[in-house]
């Protein structure tokens, strides 16, 4: 007679772990690696990285332990638009620093406004309290205190009292304008804050209650 039965057998649970192999452009020492600002850097306290990539900053000690977000223009007062950092000397964005930027005064992302008033919520120059930049570059000789950007689609056109620049795929050049020519950019852009002007107004204004 041949006996059967039943042997149970112990089932092994498998765990499964994604190993995500990553490339830097070294040196950098692996161990010493931290994230900061929610991941946005990487830094084994000599080198930085952002989306990988090495950031030039060999030039400028930048402390990654004491980077906060700044502001931009086209945000929201009191938040952030994600792109501009700083340590509080010098300011980040990506892999590249704003030369010679105020992190104090510093205001990135200016909106531009078109001629029915409305925003484009984000442009290429920046500025602070003594200097104009596009492209993270430090535009010679613009003004920004007379400085506004305009959007003349499809160009966006930034100028101050005496000269004007053409921001397009990347590249900043500097227009040829006559006297006549900048002053009708000044006069398109009081008519464009005064085009949006009267909208808020517009979506400002409530209709109450009729009296009985």
């Amino acid at each position: 007679m041949i006996g059967v039965t039943c042997i149970p057998i112990p089932q092994v649970r498998r765990t499964w772990q994604r190993i995500e192999l990553i490339r830097l452009d070294g040196p950098v020492v692996f161990e010493r690696l931290e994230a900061y600002m929610d991941g946005e850097y990487m830094s084994d306290g000599k080198a930085m990285f952002t989306d990988y990539k090495r950031v030039d900053a060999t030039e400028f000690p930048i402390d990654p332990k004491r980077l906060r977000p700044l502001p931009c223009a086209s945000s929201e007062p009191g938040t952030s638009c994600g792109r501009y950092f700083t340590d509080g000397r010098y300011i980040l964005t990506g892999t590249t620093v704003v030369h010679g930027a105020d992190p104090a005064s510093f205001s990135g992302e200016l909106p531009a406004l078109d001629p029915e008033g409305y925003f484009l919520q984000s442009t290429p120059f920046s500025r602070d309290r003594t200097s104009v930049f596009a492209y993270e570059k430090r535009i010679e000789g613009a003004d920004p205190a007379t400085f506004g950007v305009l959007r003349k689609t499809p160009e966006i056109i930034g100028f101050d009292k005496t000269h004007a620049w053409k921001a397009e795929s990347d590249e900043l050049e500097q227009l040829d304008l006559t006297p006549v020519q900048l002053q009708r950019l000044r006069a398109d852009m009081e008519n464009a804050r005064a085009a949006r002007k009267a909208r808020q107004a517009s979506s400002n204004f409530h209709i109450g209650p009729s009296g009985g």
